[in-house]
């Protein structure tokens, strides 16, 4: 091999190994812009992941600070301290129907209508006389009775 055909030889090894290093170069910015996307898609799922955790912890915090504010009330109200006691979390929906959508007459005619006698359940206030309504049926075993009768007197009200 003569100093010309080297020379050749040797230009075509650099221009082969050129383009490999370019494609090489091109291939790791191609991969570099994929992890770059993938880097930024993970970060979106969790900025949403995280945003929806504060949503539905603020929803939670919302829902305790209102059934803490009706406990309150409660006391405040006067209500029977062992019925107090005994209230389930699962009554808070339901004290909240009787206190927000009934007034005192209206709660009367639950407890006359499931036969209990309003006299009996005691309770000035109509968060007092709401609880205590409840936690009578519920001793009494009468919860089906009286979801019934508040489903007639507010249809709408889901319970």
């Amino acid at each position: 091999m003569n100093g010309l055909e080297l020379a050749e030889l040797i230009l075509v090894l650099v221009t082969i190994g050129f383009g490999i290093g370019v494609s090489a170069m091109a291939y790791g910015g191609f991969i570099e812009r994929r992890t770059n996307i993938r880097i930024n898609d993970l970060r979106a799922q969790y900025a949403m992941r995280i945003a929806d955790a504060e949503r539905r912890a603020e929803e939670v915090e919302t829902r305790m600070q209102a059934r803490f504010d009706m406990l309150l009330e409660l006391i405040k109200a006067g209500g029977n301290a062992a019925n107090m006691a005994q209230a389930r979390s699962s009554d808070f929906p339901l004290l909240e129907v009787l206190m927000n959508r009934f007034n005192l007459d209206e709660v009367n005619a639950l407890a006359y209508e499931i036969g209990l006698p309003p006299e009996q359940i005691g309770g000035d206030t109509v968060p007092a006389r709401s609880m205590n309504l409840i936690a009578s049926a519920r001793n009494r075993g009468w919860m089906p009775q009286l979801l019934s009768a508040i489903k007639r007197a507010r249809p709408e009200v889901s319970v």
